[in-house]
């Protein structure tokens, strides 16, 4: 569609006429909004009204009309027009006639064509009565696209049929015709239309659209014209759409003398219209099969007070009952499961219909059904000792409230685990324990446990967007392998807010640790992996200790607040690296290290504490202390005994009580 420019371009060089001065050339922009038949998107368009040849008195025109039109999903338009028109003086009437030539470019989900039309008009136009008579041909043959969707889900015993409906949809453009007639008010610079029009296509009677149409238009300025009008069929409906036109050049389009009334805009359908129809449809059903392994997918179904054997049609009443379930899917409705829990098989989902869930299918992914229902899917004191839900390898366990368990869920020696969307309230143990796993574990709230998360060892995946409040301690991770730590908040535990024991690898980033009893996060040992970009605030202890740092980095964190150090390190040694962090307003230190054998510490920025940096360095230290920041510490910006491997006199600061550089 791009070669509307080029005939914009040469069609307007064509059409200067140098004796002719006083039905000068025409150019227009404007956009409608609302839809017209066979139309549905707004658009903008701009045009051109070129007079090619006529005479001096103005009894006869030859014009040439072009339009390039936008619409609101970016698909372009063109029309190239020519026309002629006389005045009859005696009658005080304009004749004309046009031919056009209309292309579109017409996009969908499905179709991407380029439609084309050819569009034949005559006119009358008087000083109060004007009508209209347009023909649209159709120059294109019909398109078709294979389609297939999806519109039945229903659960069978222990399985879940799918209807599908398959065929060919069938886009072609309309051909057929318009006809006006209108009327100038006297009283002000307004016209009203009435007409009739008429739109076919191929596919017998469904497509074809015939009904009124009306207008209104009126001039707020010379140049500046407003429009509405409506149409109705049986195919589209009610269709309305309203519009402004700017003006720019040539006669006022209001059409006031003889000279502006051989040069009003041309009112024709410049859309190509087009309509879509489905054909050969075909209805199926059949099974849901898993998209990756091709079996056909197992659900049990789970309501509280039922008594059934575990189908749709006579669900089990307890959890208990599924254990042990083999079925791809167990499916819980909401409502009270007291004193319950669950063995899961391996790969099972264990969804809580509460929520909305999904599958994966061979139709692609479907909305499960009978999902989505609000509400919430309880589990009350579950057994003690034991705990609400038992995971397995590549177990889900999605949705479910747990309320005063002994523990909440459990797993040992699993992988591929998903924990999503779960709130865990109460647990007089751990309310998630899970030893040496794998998956991801995202979404959840833990409340008012000993442990909100214990995992003894994580070996990949994701822990994120959790929250660990008012517990003992927020979440433990004896020894982390791999996998990443991030976007969770450990708030109001009595303990520490996050307590990682070994890292070797890993990240753990972006999480939040305030108002805890204890520590924000604390380490034990940190050999490899990242700590970047946490928060620890307002905690009672410091905001970050780690016992020894011997490799990894520690960078861009912030620690502000605590009551203790912002950072503690017991020892550094190796390749850790700590950089860039910010340690404002702790209590006593903003980073104290005890003994500094290696690594780097680097421009980090320690503001508003009692001691900028209390750091001691062992003999034979290699630790580079380098162009780090402190500045309104009470007592002292650095507080150093031994002597760094390198870096002394590049630290700087100001406003502290003493020792502003090292």
């Amino acid at each position: 569609m791009k070669c509307w420019h080029i005939s914009l371009i040469v069609l307007s060089a064509l059409a200067t006429n140098p004796a002719a001065a006083q039905i000068d050339s025409r150019g227009s922009i404007g956009h409608q909004f609302g839809e017209e038949p066979g139309y549905e998107a707004g658009y903008t368009r701009g045009g051109a009204f070129l007079p090619l040849l006529y005479d001096g008195n103005h009894t006869w025109l030859w014009y040439a009309d072009l339009q390039y039109t936008l619409d609101n999903y970016g698909d372009d338009a063109g029309s190239v027009g020519l026309g002629a028109r006389h005045f009859f003086e005696q009658r005080d009437l304009i004749a004309g006639v046009n031919a056009y030539w209309d292309g579109r470019d017409f996009q969908s989900d499905l179709i991407d064509h380029d439609v084309h039309q050819y569009g034949f008009g005559l006119e009358l136009l008087g000083p109060v009565w004007s009508s209209r008579f347009n023909v649209y041909l159709d120059s294109n043959s019909p398109v078709s696209q294979p389609f297939s969707r999806v519109t039945g889900l229903n659960y069978q015993a222990n399985n879940l049929a799918v209807t599908q409906q398959t065929g060919d949809l069938l886009l072609d453009s309309m051909q057929g015709g318009d006809f006006e007639v209108a009327r100038r008010l006297r009283s002000l610079p307004v016209e009203l239309g009435l007409g009739f029009y008429h739109l076919q296509a191929e596919g017998g009677d469904a497509n074809h659209a015939w009904g009124p149409m009306g207008r209104v238009q009126g001039w707020l300025t010379p140049q500046l014209e407003a429009y509405a009008a409506i149409r109705n069929d049986r195919v589209f409906g009610t269709t309305t759409s309203t519009g402004l036109v700017w003006y720019f050049g040539g006669a006022s389009p209001s059409g006031q003398s003889r000279c502006e009334r051989m040069a009003v805009p041309v009112r024709r359908q410049y859309n190509v219209p087009v309509t879509t129809l489905e054909a050969n449809v075909v209805n199926s059903t059949e099974l849901a099969r898993d998209s990756v392994s091709g079996n056909v997918l197992t659900f049990t179904h789970v309501q509280t007070g039922a008594s059934g054997n575990g189908t749709a049609e006579t669900p089990y009443g307890t959890l208990a009952a599924a254990s042990n379930a083999g079925t791809d899917v167990v499916l819980v409705q909401p409502g009270l499961y007291v004193g319950d829990s669950i063995i899961l098989s391996p790969g099972t989902r264990l969804l809580a219909a509460s929520r909305s869930h999904s599958l994966s299918t061979q139709f692609g992914t479907l909305a499960m059904p009978l999902t989505g229902l609000g509400g919430v899917t309880e589990i009350l004191y579950a057994p003690n000792p034991g705990a609400a839900i038992a995971l397995a390898n590549n177990t889900e366990v999605s949705g479910f409230t747990i309320t005063d368990p002994f523990e909440g869920i459990v797993g040992a020696n699993i992988t591929g685990i998903n924990l999503n969307h779960n709130v865990v309230n109460g647990a007089s143990s751990r309310a998630i324990e899970l030893l040496s796993v794998s998956g991801d574990i995202v979404n959840n709230s833990v409340t008012g446990g000993l442990v909100g998360l214990r995992i003894s060892s994580f070996n990949g995946g994701t822990i994120s967007n959790n929250i660990f409040s008012r517990n003992a301690d927020g979440l433990i991770v004896a020894t982390l392998n791999a996998g990443t730590i991030s976007d969770n908040i450990a708030n109001g535990n009595s303990g520490a807010g996050m307590f990682v024991q070994n890292m070797n690898g890993g990240q753990l980033t972006g999480n939040t640790a305030n108002d805890n009893g204890g520590r924000g996060y604390s380490f034990s040992q940190v050999a490899g992996g990242s700590i970047a970009d946490n928060t620890a605030d307002g905690n009672t202890d410091s905001g970050f200790q780690i016992a020894q740092l011997t490799g990894g980095s520690f960078r861009g964190n912030v620690a502000r607040n605590n009551l203790e150090s912002g950072l503690f390190l017991g020892a550094t040694t190796g390749t850790g690296t700590v950089s860039n962090n910010v340690f404002d307003g702790n209590g006593t230190n903003g980073m104290q290290l005890l003994q500094g054998l290696g690594g780097v510490i680097s421009n980090n920025t320690s503001s508003g504490n009692d001691i900028g940096y209390e750091l001691n360095f062992t003999a034979g230290s290699t630790t580079a202390l380098t162009t780090n920041s402190a500045t309104n510490n009470t007592t002292s910006g650095y507080s150093v005994t031994g002597t760094p491997g390198s870096g002394a006199g590049t630290n700087t600061g100001n406003a502290n009580g003493s020792n502003d550089t090292y």
